[in-house]
């Protein structure tokens, strides 16, 4: 097993649009699978289809989504009545042809009932590579749960109920499941865990959950689970050989907005045995993959942004869940602009590296920051910049197109050396509303400027990370120390302290940001410093 020390923290890029908007995609995390067929993109919203297919990843997407056959049952007495949503999938080890699908499934939905539902997972096969689905056993109409694996030992009338929104890894001989447990006993909602033998695929009637310390005798269909405590969500991922020097040494990594408010992420060592038993995942000490405020899914007219269904996927597709960290990897989730509805879902997509504290080193304070890239965007004729670390959409203030990655910013002020960090916040300056801009304007400014003084008619859009108070390298926050997760040793390298400063052009409300350049004159045309709001670090020069 790993040791204790050896942790995780990460980089993520710049975020790009690759779907959106629509009302009646992207309702769950993005699937990328590697067949037999090719690289494999799958999304849903009540009827699952094949979002991406091509040879190379699982973003050559098609001009059309294509459906797998899994769609809501007309039967009003079948479990996924309302729709089947395919979270998981795991290809066969002995035919890669054959793909063994976990879907997400819903009945008696009432949504506008304090978005009443019932929850459940059932199980399908796709014999092509993944491209088709069919329920296995077939449900009828006197038997409609045949293909049910998990559902609730409770339920309630009251609101969204019974057991989902689930994740699928493997590690060894197993597969392991985590649902969230929508009427936990005495702890409301809940995270549980479920597992089933690799070699008979996680068919109906194999799952067995795991209660009061071990798998024994709760079936997945009505059985008991234990809470597993500690993680963001369900959509969980295994970091192939994790720690140099270890090809055993997996990490579990989880990523979730359901029980965070930021982009969460926990995780916990694993090797690839068929000794794991779920301890307390650890909420990663390095800090969030990126910063988030409270997404609000009640969607009115002053609703905030909204960030879901988030996925850690290979670019190239994986067969089982797992990541290769030497190879590319992306956190994919759905976003809503502020003021706007699920009738306008956008498909978001953020590189990211994963990097290890490996277990000969020992910390005496939290481990190096995860940082986040900040990016400058203009607007069509140029006049307006954006400079933020969050999603661009049409939706918010228009076209804008990215112009060049100049920082990293701390994602939390909870990591090494980021206890008196600054927290900055994109302050939009419009009616006073919540993040409703007027033409385009967004100021970077210090949390506390935002709403007064100058920019009292600001609102606060989003808080794109932290920055120092003065000036700390990468050694200082502890980077040096880390390795690549996965390498055979190589290190991270090349980053520097340099001041951001926000700079100010001839328009009203014309501001952008510039880093390592006090006087802005990297910005052009008539820019003048306006005020130095801290240091952040460059961007990645090498890696050696």
């Amino acid at each position: 097993m790993i040791a204790a020390s050896a942790i995780l923290t990460s980089i993520v890029g710049a975020p790009s649009i690759i779907g959106g908007p629509v009302c009646c995609l992207f309702d769950s995390p993005y699937l990328g699978l590697r067949t037999s067929a090719g690289a494999v993109g799958i999304t849903a919203n009540s009827e699952t289809d094949v979002y991406a297919f091509g040879e190379k990843t699982v973003f050559d997407f098609l001009q059309a989504p294509v459906s797998t056959g899994l769609t809501a049952d007309v039967n009003v007495n079948s479990y996924s009545h309302c729709g089947k949503w395919l979270n998981s999938a795991f290809v066969d080890p002995y035919n890669k042809s054959v793909v063994h699908g976990f879907f997400h499934q819903e009945w008696h939905c009432d949504y506008a009932n304090n978005e009443y539902t019932n929850k459940s997972v059932g199980y399908a096969r796709s014999e092509d590579g993944g491209l088709t689905y069919q329920p296995f056993p077939t449900p009828s109409d006197n038997l409609p749960g045949l293909d049910q694996i998990i559902s609730g030992y409770n339920t309630s009338t009251l609101h969204q109920t019974g057991e989902g929104d689930h994740g699928v890894v493997r590690i060894g001989n197993y597969l392991y499941l985590l649902f969230i447990n929508w009427d936990a006993p005495n702890n409301g909602i809940s995270v549980g865990l479920a597992r089933s033998p690799v070699a008979i695929g996680g068919i109906p009637g194999s799952w067995v959950k795991f209660y009061n310390g071990r798998f024994d005798s709760e079936p997945g269909v009505g059985g008991r689970a234990d809470s597993v405590f500690g993680t963001p969500g369900t959509a969980i991922s295994r970091v192939i050989g994790a720690v140099p020097g270890n090809i055993d040494a997996d990490a579990l990594v989880v990523v979730g907005v359901i029980l965070s408010s930021s982009m969460g992420i926990s995780w916990t060592n694993v090797e690839n045995s068929d000794s794991f038993a779920p301890c307390n995942f650890t909420s990663a000490a390095a800090g969030p993959l990126f910063h988030a405020d409270w997404s609000e899914w009640d969607r009115t007219v002053n609703a905030s942004e909204l960030f879901g269904y988030p996925s850690l996927v290979s670019d190239a597709g994986s067969e089982d869940s797992s990541l290769d960290p030497s190879q590319p990897m992306s956190l994919v989730f759905t976003y809503l602009a502020p003021r706007s509805t699920f009738t306008s879902r956008w498909l978001v997509r953020r590189p990211v590296t994963f990097y290890v504290l490996p277990p000969n080193m020992q910390l005496d304070s939290p481990p190096p920051p995860a940082l986040v890239t900040l990016s400058i965007w203009k607007n069509a004729d140029g006049t307006t910049t954006w400079p933020t670390t969050g999603p661009v959409s049409p939706s918010t203030l228009g076209n804008f197109t990215l112009i060049n990655d100049i920082a990293l910013l701390l994602t939390s002020n909870v990591a090494k050396g980021a206890e008196d960090a600054i927290e900055i916040v994109e302050c939009a300056l419009g009616d006073g509303s919540k993040g409703a801009p007027v033409g385009g304007n967004v100021v970077f400014t210090l949390s506390d400027e935002c709403g007064a003084g100058v920019f009292s008619q600001g609102a606060k859009l989003r808080t794109p990370g932290f920055i120092s108070p003065s000036e700390q390298s990468a050694d200082a926050l502890g980077w040096s120390k880390v390795m690549v997760a996965g390498s055979s040793g190589a290190s991270f390298a090349g980053a520097t302290s340099g001041e951001l400063w926000r700079c100010r052009g001839t328009g009203e409300w014309n501001y952008s940001v510039t880093f390592d350049d006090p006087r802005c004159v990297t910005l052009g045309g008539d820019w003048t410093p306006d005020q130095r709001l801290g240091w952040a670090l460059s961007l990645i020069s090498s890696l050696e």
